[in-house]
């Protein structure tokens, strides 16, 4: 793989343009008109993905599960370096079949242990690397270089742009630490600065959490004066920036060998080594899980150092021996040095490692439905990863010595009119367990493979196989069953009967622009949670004819967490037409319902306030026909601020440093104060048709907003929107790029481990991320500012108005 070098033989200037390029690049890679061009622009011309490489197998199309990657398209470079380094290889180029870096960075797809297809594709793309040229000098938060007569620090000559999941590795070393200052542009002085990481011994690597820009520097423990020999020793021991695509998408694969682990940190290996051990040391943060698979034969237990520097003096703790059942929840942040013991205390085998790595890789205590269908619906592996053992109806696995069962490792979830299906083999058959709610349903007793079962409604299932002939089953089954599995589909008769249902709406449904919003907040970007609410209180208050308000309860800072709802007139219709419908003989007319969030980021306060005056706008101007619609034919049900101490404090996560958007089921625990009350709202409604969570993106002077979100019909109408907004403020401000052709958003199926996704997988509600500007290039105007408030009400109008359009 080509390396990219950020080094010494550019001067500062084009470096930081080198960055900017690198970050615009990967930010805005749907928007760029000429992708090709722009990449061997940015690449010089090399053609890392080329013909000779599939000849050679280093990429196959097996390795990417036949996601119709054409060896043209490989050797014509749309397929690049960055994007497979990235993690992503572009929907845009794989007919929507990829993995995308959005489902990577959310950390909900995890690559490393369902597939050994997988994990070697991973594994040859860990080649690329950033390399770091340092010299004498330190950065301040305002991104500007700071040299005196006797520098204290080494500096990376340039700020470099990274990407989540890349790490700084290092030689350890006892004399040197190391800092990071992280900004959102490399920019000198502007007002930039997100965060600093603190100093970092040597040794300790630092996984990035944020695609952002990053100033790197280092000084000696002893705070002595740094010399061009220091220079030298850094640029030895600092080793080059790498992708690590393991941490970056979730729980590490641990290496096993031959040999123990002293409590130095020294590795201990004999002639007839009686112990197995991790490769590396594992980092381990307090409260993270690590249980092994079921197994009579092994124990295991971990050494814990503050360090993975052999011979230092950062001992804490060794567990003892503990069987395979047993979990380990760590008490200590810290670096776990991982020795396996036999029950016999005989030497161990290579057979034995691989062993252990099937039983501490493939039995992690994760989620692993979620995950395993995603990587099938994106094409790299089958629906389940099967193993011995079987369910029963409680919901619980189980694994004996002599199973005659094999199963999926997780429950599965499955939607009306989807159908199981094994490929017909008389050795074989099977039965499933379908759960609801975590209560036991309905046995279906045994079928042959090569007969189908089609669900009826929503159900968590347990699938258990077993031999025709009832015999005990071996790793030659597990293989069998896995590959004649065929999967979890959608009924192809189901697809026929679907019918798209529709909406009664009444009035006019005209594109809308929004009104010039007069007395602004006085001080938005300033505002308490309080604030907030009361102002939506107010409105509720005003127009309690037809706008409610319900307190839902407190976070854990004593913050209010509000529902609003409007309640649009239900018409009645009787069961029989020629008779005159009562509170008896009638029913409602169903009407839609949209479920609106906001603010589960808590510093994305224009978010918040696009919501607000869009219904301050809705309520308060009745005799504008296509307001007037939507009031009178949409039951709305609002959460407008889901995150009042992020809010308050201005930051991203809540107050207890947890990112709310990734607390929901699958993909989260509902850990939260926040989360709770948010899912039962949702649960509550189950019945909605589309739920809109708004969100506002970092200013940048491309595009007005996007959508993330994995239904197609609402990726159409957000797209339709946001065209028609651009077209809208392209008039109305002479400053905006008059270029008619202008993209001024874009659309990503990429609504992966949030709020949204949960209510789509999990309650059958189609919903869409909608992210719009918190501040705009192109007006005048601080954060928050009205203009751009305004262009977000339009955004969540002409949205609404759109889904109504295509329903009616």
């Amino acid at each position: 793989m080509a390396r990219n070098v950020i080094g010494s033989e550019h001067d500062d200037e084009n470096r930081n343009k080198h960055n900017d390029n690198y970050k615009q690049l990967f930010d805005f890679i749907p928007l760029i008109n000429n992708l090709k061009e722009n990449l061997n622009n940015f690449l010089n011309g090399t053609n890392v993905v080329s013909n000779g490489m599939i000849k050679d197998g280093a990429i196959t199309t097996a390795k990417l599960n036949n996601l119709s990657v054409s060896t043209e398209k490989l050797g014509s470079r749309s397929v690049t370096n960055e994007k497979l380094a990235d993690g992503a290889v572009n929907n845009y180029k794989l007919a929507n079949k990829s993995v995308t870096q959005s489902k990577i960075d959310e950390g909900a797809v995890d690559l490393t242990k369902f597939s050994a297809e997988v994990n070697t594709y991973m594994d040859q793309k860990s080649n690329d690397d950033i390399d770091v040229d340092f010299e004498l000098g330190g950065w301040n938060t305002g991104g500007s270089k700071v040299t005196g007569s006797n520098p204290v620090n080494v500096r990376a000559i340039v700020p470099i742009f990274l990407r989540k999941g890349m790490k700084l590795t290092q030689t350890p070393n006892a004399y040197y630490e190391y800092e990071l200052i992280e900004r959102s542009t490399s920019v000198v002085g502007d007002g930039f600065y997100v965060d600093r990481t603190g100093y970092i011994p040597f040794g300790t690597d630092y996984t990035i959490e944020r695609n952002n820009f990053y100033y790197l520097f280092i000084r000696r423990k002893d705070g002595a004066v740094m010399t061009a020999d220091d220079v030298v020793t850094i640029n030895a021991r600092f080793n080059n920036i790498v992708m690590d695509y393991y941490a970056l998408v979730g729980i590490d694969h641990i290496g096993f060998e031959l040999g123990g682990w002293n409590t130095g940190g020294a590795k201990v290996t004999g002639e007839n080594p009686v112990n197995i051990r991790s490769s590396e040391p594992i980092y381990l943060r307090a409260g993270e899980e690590m249980k092994p698979g079921h197994s009579n034969e092994y124990m295991y237990e971990l050494l814990i150092r503050e360090t993975n520097i052999p011979a230092d003096d950062s001992y804490i703790d060794r567990t003892g021996k503990m069987n395979f059942d047993n979990a380990y929840k760590a008490d200590h942040d810290g670096y776990h040095y991982l020795v396996v013991h036999n029950n016999d205390n005989r030497a161990m085998e290579l057979s034995d490692v691989n062993t252990i790595d099937d039983l501490f890789n493939n039995y992690s205590g994760i989620d692993k439905t979620y995950i395993i269908n995603l990587l099938n619906e994106y094409g790299l592996i089958r629906d389940v990863e099967f193993a011995k053992g079987g369910w029963n109806t409680g919901g619980t696995r189980i694994v004996s010595d002599a199973p005659i069962n094999v199963s999926p490792t997780q429950l599965q979830n499955v939607l009306p009119g989807q159908s199981i299906n094994f490929v017909k083999n008389t050795s074989y058959e099977y039965e499933l367990f379908l759960r609801k709610n975590d209560a036991f349903v309905e046995r279906t007793g045994y079928m042959p493979f090569g007969d189908s079962y089609v669900f009826d409604d929503k159900y968590e299932i347990a699938i258990n196989v077993r031999r025709a002939d009832q015999s005990p089953v071996n790793k030659s089954d597990v293989t069998e069953v896995s590959t004649h599995f065929s999967g979890i589909s959608h009924s192809k008769s189901s697809d026929n009967q679907e019918v798209v249902s529709k909406f009664s709406v009444v009035g006019n449904l005209n594109a809308y622009n929004s009104n010039d919003i007069d007395n602004y907040f006085a001080h938005p970007n300033t505002m308490t949670p309080q604030e907030f609410n009361e102002a939506f209180i107010s409105l509720s208050d005003e127009n309690n004819d037809i706008f409610s308000s319900e307190l839902l309860g407190q976070d854990d800072y004593g913050y209010n967490i509000y529902k609003f709802e409007t309640h649009p007139h239900e018409m009645l219709k009787s069961s029989a037409w020629n008779t005159v419908p009562t509170e008896e003989t009638g029913e409602p007319l169903s009407i839609p319902k949209i479920i609106i969030t906001s603010g589960i980021h808590g510093r994305e306060k224009n978010a918040n306030y696009a919501v607000y005056y869009f219904f301050k706008q809705l309520l308060e101007n009745r005799d504008d026909e296509t307001l007037n619609t939507l009031l009178m034919n949409v039951q709305f049900v609002i959460v407008p601020l889901v995150c009042p101490s992020g809010f308050a404090d201005v930051t991203y996560d809540n107050r207890n440093g947890i990112n709310l958007n990734r607390d929901f089921p699958p993909y989260g625990s509902a850990s939260q104060p926040e989360t709770v009350l948010l899912k039962q709202v949702l649960d509550g409604n189950s019945d909605a048709d589309y739920h809109l969570d708004f969100h506002n993106h970092t200013a940048h002077d491309t595009v007005i907003g996007y959508s993330l979100t994995d239904d197609d019909s609402l990726a159409r109408l957000t797209t339709n929107a946001y065209k028609y907004i651009g077209r809208q403020w392209q008039i109305k401000i002479p400053e905006f790029p008059q270029d008619r052709t202008y993209q001024w958003a874009y659309t990503s199926g990429a609504n992966v481990g949030t709020v949204g996704r949960y209510s789509q997988s999990q309650l059958g509600i189609p919903s869409s991320i909608i992210e719009t500007g918190v501040e705009n290039p192109w007006i005048m105007e601080d954060k928050n500012g009205a203009n751009a408030t305004q262009i977000g009400v339009d955004l969540l109008a002409n949205t609404i108005i759109g889904i109504l359009q295509a329903r009616r």
